[in-house]
Parts: structure tokens; C-alpha cells; sequence
């Protein structure tokens, strides 16, 4: 196989090699051109579309310059919307002004109450005041202090104090002597076996006498008595109960008249009821034969003496 040196001669080259090593050389060379003739194009491309991305980003530069100028002068305003509004928001590219309607919020729940702080500095003391403030509750008595030096007498007594309470009621004592009897005193005689009998006295003495069932063929004999002679009468209010009633006393009511029975008015009488007011006046007697009723809405007043037998 002939060896091929190049076209300089055998001093161009100084490795044998084959025909078909240079025929692969050769494809390649050829290859390697049409790829760097593609090259060339796509660079070509590239640069016409990096020309035009450049102007592009120029124009954006530019318009972002002005942005930012426009965004520099920007100012805001903002207007409260009431509760529940929707929020509005306008621009004026005239002015640069940003008009935000911003709607009013609910009220938040109160929140944690914070700590307490710290105690600030005492202030002043103000102008002692023209008014008694209220007197504050009595304080609890403080330990008793010891006993201080006795003082001097005083000269001035001090006043009494108040009477203590009263003692426990002593022993009763022994019993005292008897007193003297007293002087004996009128008695009337022994009732037992005197049934139905009156009692009659002479002044000094009582005694008991049967009264006489009739009057008839009775004589009666006239007597002298004295005006402080008595007579035993019965109380109308309790037929047990006796009364002494001096003569003077009937002598003066029997003075004072009124309706009568028999010759000579030998017997008094007098109404059983009484229907008017009546009055005795004071240093006046009266007598009634009892029982004496005082009807419904009158009375009696008696500022003298009445008595009823």
C-alpha cells in the first residue's frame, strides 16, 4: 500500500498513515466545517435575539425607572368605612395619590387586665384641711405598757362612780320579840243557834233578839237614841256582808221625804228603777230601799253620800 505523506513531501508529515485514516480525516474536516457553519448561524440567531432581548430589557428598564419614580411620589389616603362596608380603593396617576377606604372593625373582647405597677413616688404633702374627716373604727386595744410612777395626790377629788351591782341577799336574821297585843276590839256575839234572830244593841253591849213574825196588835214604843247610836244594815251587793249605819244618818235621809203609804205616811217608798241622771251634790245625803236598778244611758253621780238598804 502506497504511502501517502502529504502534499509537502516527506517532510511535511512525520507519521505514516493509510488512505482510508486520511479519507477519515478528511469526513471529519468536512464534518467539523458544516457543524461551525452551523455554529456561525446559530450565533448569528443568538446574537439578533440577544440584540432583541437587550432593547427589550431596555424598554423595561425604562418603563420600570419611570415605575419607580411614579412609585417614589406615590402617597396614600385613607377614609374609614363604617362597620360591615365593603373596603374601596382608587389611584389617581395625576395626582399620585392612593385613596383607600378602609371599613371600621367589630370592638375586640377587653383584654387580660395587665399587672398592677409598680407604686409611683409619695407626692407632696397637701393643705391640711378645714373639715373633720369621718372618725375611723376603734382599733384593737394594744398590749397593756407597764406600769408608770405612781403621781402626786391630787388635790381635787374625783367624781363618784357609778353604784356598783347589789350584793347577794344576806342571811335572813334571827326573828324579833313580839310587839304588844293591841287593844281589844269590838265583838259581836257567838252566831251558833241564833238563826234568823237580828242583832240589837244598847250602845255598849250586843245581842241577839227574835224578830216578831207579824206587827199585828203589835205595839211599838217610841226610844230616844242619840245620833251616833247605829244600826246594823245589809250591803244590797252581798247579803253576807254587814254595815253599821248611825242614827243621824236615817234621821237625815228620812228629812228628805217622799211618796208614802198609811196614815201619817208610816211608810216610805221609793221606785225600783232609775230613768234620769241624778246628781247629790257634795255635803248631801241620800237613801234608797235597794234593789235599785239605773236604767241603759243614765247615771248617778254622787259627790255627797248615797246608801242603799
Amino acid at each position: 500500500m502506497a504511502i501517502y505523506r502529504g502534499s509537502g513531501g516527506s517532510g511535511d508529515s512525520s507519521t505514516d498513515v493509510t488512505r482510508d485514516e486520511v479519507a477519515g480525516f478528511s469526513a471529519d474536516a468536512k464534518r467539523y466545517r458544516d457543524e461551525a457553519l452551523v455554529s456561525e448561524t446559530s450565533a448569528s440567531d443568538s446574537a439578533s435575539t440577544a440584540t432583541t432581548k437587550a432593547s427589550e430589557a431596555s424598554t423595561s428598564a425604562t418603563n420600570a425607572a419611570a415605575s419607580a419614580a411614579e412609585l417614589t411620589a406615590l402617597t396614600t389616603a385613607t377614609t374609614t368605612v363604617a362597620a360591615g362596608g365593603s373596603s374601596t380603593s382608587s389611584y389617581n396617576s395625576g395626582t399620585g395619590v392612593l385613596s383607600l377606604g378602609l371599613p371600621t372593625g367589630a370592638t375586640g373582647a377587653t383584654g387580660a387586665t395587665g399587672a398592677t405597677g409598680a407604686t409611683g413616688a409619695t407626692g407632696p404633702t397637701g393643705a391640711a384641711s378645714t373639715v373633720a374627716g369621718p372618725a375611723g373604727s376603734t382599733g384593737s386595744t394594744g398590749a397593756t405598757g407597764a406600769a408608770g410612777a405612781a403621781g402626786a395626790d391630787s388635790t381635787v377629788a374625783g367624781p363618784t362612780g357609778s353604784t356598783g351591782p347589789t350584793g347577794a341577799t344576806g342571811a335572813t336574821g334571827a326573828a324579833g320579840a313580839d310587839g304588844d297585843d293591841g287593844a281589844d276590839g269590838d265583838t259581836f256575839p257567838s252566831q251558833s243557834g241564833n238563826s234568823g234572830k237580828y242583832l240589837q244593841t244598847n250602845g255598849s253591849t250586843a245581842s241577839w233578839q227574835t224578830a216578831q213574825a207579824t206587827l199585828s196588835g203589835a205595839t211599838l214604843t217610841a226610844v230616844t237614841v242619840a245620833t251616833t247610836d247605829k244600826v246594823l244594815v245589809q250591803d244590797a251587793s252581798d247579803s253576807s256582808n254587814l254595815k253599821t249605819v248611825t242614827a243621824q244618818s236615817i234621821a237625815d235621809l228620812s228629812a228628805a221625804g217622799g211618796p208614802s203609804l198609811g196614815t201619817n205616811s208610816i211608810i216610805r217608798t221609793n221606785a225600783q228603777t232609775i230613768s234620769e241622771n241624778i246628781t247629790i251634790p257634795s255635803g248631801t245625803n241620800g237613801m234608797s230601799i235597794g234593789d235599785i236598778t239605773i236604767a241603759d244611758t243614765y247615771t248617778v253621780t254622787v259627790d255627797g253620800r248615797w246608801i242603799v238598804i
